[in-house]
């Protein structure tokens, strides 16, 4: 990147006033966020002004449409989801997502992907020239993730007064809950609670199931702040991390790292 004299760098999620990846990286580095999927790749090229850029990053495999034409594009890509699992509720969804995928593979200038595997299953599914792709693995900020004895402060925040068993990830059908729940009705230890914390992005009747068959033994705590992550690891009796299928999967680490067993 230090050979650029300016480079624009899209983020998911909201912009705080100090961004780590501007700090970390280089201060020609310019961040704005564009957290809908649709704006960012649809509306891109009329909500960034490219005047003066010489690369376009982008942290997900969405680069806005026509952008090519103009700057050098980085995109990263995760894993090939959309064209493993197919939803039966997210049909046209699906589609756009794969669309997507290889319209900003054939036109990026660089690859990263975060592990050999999913680099070989993008060579070899679309014939995309290794020379095109680097791969950078995950960290993990041992310096934030290790165990914290924040006991008290976690059980009143989120109201967790029995043991409970953790699952963080975003609600969603790959990341198979439908087991972990029908699992967690056979534990006879009814003082055991399950502690989903992650965006809901399923929408059909799942939870709600659950909240039936489990009753007050199932929490959702919807978005956790990174800064309360530790302490509701610790505090964790277990992590369960049960996806149908996962690339790189960061929380069964951070919960490791936290002193926590994973299942």
């Amino acid at each position: 990147f230090s050979d650029y004299s300016n480079i624009v760098y899209t983020s998911t999620n909201p912009i705080k006033s100090t961004n780590p990846i501007k700090d970390f990286f280089v201060q020609n580095l310019k961040v704005i966020s564009l957290p809908n999927l649709g704006k960012r790749t649809i509306f891109g090229k009329y909500l960034l002004s490219l005047e003066g850029t010489d690369i376009y990053w982008s942290t997900y495999f969405n680069a806005p449409m026509g952008f090519h034409k103009k700057v050098k594009i980085i995109t990263t890509v995760f894993d090939l989801m959309p064209f493993k699992i197919k939803w039966p509720s997210n049909v046209m969804g699906s589609k756009i997502q794969r669309a997507l995928i290889k319209d900003t593979l054939k036109h990026a200038s660089r690859i990263i992907i975060i592990s050999n595997y999913v680099s070989n299953e993008i060579s070899e599914k679309f014939g995309v020239s290794k020379d095109k792709i680097a791969v950078i693995y995950p960290t993990l900020d041992t310096k934030h993730f290790k165990k914290v004895d924040k006991e008290d402060f976690i059980r009143e925040k989120y109201g967790l007064k029995n043991p409970y068993v953790l699952s963080l990830c975003s609600l969603s059908h790959r990341k198979n809950l439908k087991t972990v729940i029908w699992t967690f009705t056979e534990i006879k230890n009814k003082d055991l609670s399950l502690v989903f914390a992650g965006r809901v992005l399923m929408n059909d009747s799942t939870l709600e199931d659950a909240a039936k068959m489990l009753g007050n033994r199932v929490k959702y705590l919807d978005y956790v702040p990174y800064e309360d992550l530790s302490p509701l690891y610790s505090v964790a009796n277990a992590f369960v991390a049960p996806s149908l299928e996962e690339e790189f999967d960061i929380p069964p680490v951070e919960a490791l790292t936290c002193g926590t067993r994973v299942c």
